[in-house]
């Protein structure tokens, strides 16, 4: 089966030139195509490489194919959120492009009412739309050489991940985590960094996490772990206060709550500590652990309903989880 990577490039199918300079024409022929396929989702295509001597922008094509139920369940204008993860920083940002800012200001109109839900041929009918926008634009950029990925997700649905390199000269190096975030508690406490019974297990390779509540109710748990190759992106805490804390490297992540069709994600943004003896070095592996609870953060409690986590690191997108709070 063909990975969502290989059907953006296979179903978007621009050179990174076509993808810098695309014309609406261009846009109009690729939504056309995606109409006769059977596709049904999100796809995300940005430029592999892009040259910030040369170029003023990051351009991405967005599209998706889904049925009029889908469409009719998952408001596509409130729920498309475009993910920018800068992998040497670790520091990711969201953006919801589609969302008219008008209806976010405090004296927005109130919605019309929504049409009938869709039911029988007419629910089963398919929209198609391909959409392009400026990394640039959307998100509080550093115009300067680095590694970049970028991600879509509408509600549950999650696209694949797209990462750029921006070449060239000029601008100062991204910065890196320097201390654990948020501090560990003292004993069995949260937040916690180290492996606990029920908790997930480390792979032999990449990341896992879940988000859950306790069983008495009371925490929000986004809980994971992850056996990685370090990078200078993890090696920010200096070496004196790494030594003391035995912390051998810090690993950024984001996990970014959802509920339906709310203005914005909750983002949190944490560097968690993978500890050792000595301070790593770029190519060891590193197994880390983390289990947070949301409750304790500057958004406090979450209010009880339905939502879903997706977890940015390592330049990848995991998830959705789909978690009842």
């Amino acid at each position: 089966m063909a990975t969502k990577s290989q059907l953006a490039s296979t179903l978007l199918p621009l050179s990174d030139a076509e993808l810098i300079a695309v014309r609406q024409d261009q846009l109009d022929q690729l939504e056309l195509t995606l109409s006769d396929t059977p596709f049904e989702g999100l796809l995300l295509r940005a430029p592999a490489q892009v040259d910030v001597n040369s170029a003023s922008s990051l351009p991405m094509i967005v599209a998706t194919q889904k049925s009029v139920l889908r469409g009719w369940e998952v408001v596509q204008s409130k729920n498309l959120t475009v993910f920018l993860t800068d992998i040497d920083s670790g520091r990711t940002q969201a953006a919801t492009p589609l969302e008219d800012p008008k209806d976010l200001e405090p004296n927005a109109p109130i919605d019309a009412p929504r049409p009938p839900r869709p039911s029988g041929s007419a629910a089963r009918g398919t929209s198609t739309a391909v959409w392009r926008f400026d990394a640039r634009e959307l998100f509080d950029m550093a115009w300067r050489p680095g590694r970049y990925a970028l991600a879509a997700v509408s509600w549950d649905w999650a696209s694949n991940t797209q990462q750029v390199r921006l070449a060239g000269s000029g601008g100062e190096a991204a910065s890196r985590p320097t201390r654990v975030e948020p501090a560990a508690a003292a004993g069995s406490g949260l937040p916690s960094y180290r492996p606990f019974k029920g908790g997930p297990q480390a792979p032999q390779q990449g990341l896992v996490f879940d988000l859950r509540p306790s069983p008495d109710g009371r925490h929000q748990i986004a809980a994971g772990a992850f056996t990685i190759k370090a990078r200078d992106a993890h090696l920010g805490m200096p070496s004196d206060q790494s030594v003391a804390q035995g912390i051998a490297a810090l690993v950024p992540i984001t996990v970014a709550v959802l509920s339906l069709d709310a203005p914005q994600p909750w983002l949190y943004s944490w560097a968690v500590p993978v500890y050792g003896r000595a301070p790593a070095t770029p190519g060891d592996s590193l197994t880390g652990y983390f289990a947070i609870d949301l409750a304790t953060s500057a958004f406090g409690r979450l209010p009880a309903g339905s939502y879903v986590a997706y977890l940015m690191a390592e330049g990848s997108l995991l998830g959705p989880r789909r978690v009842q709070l």
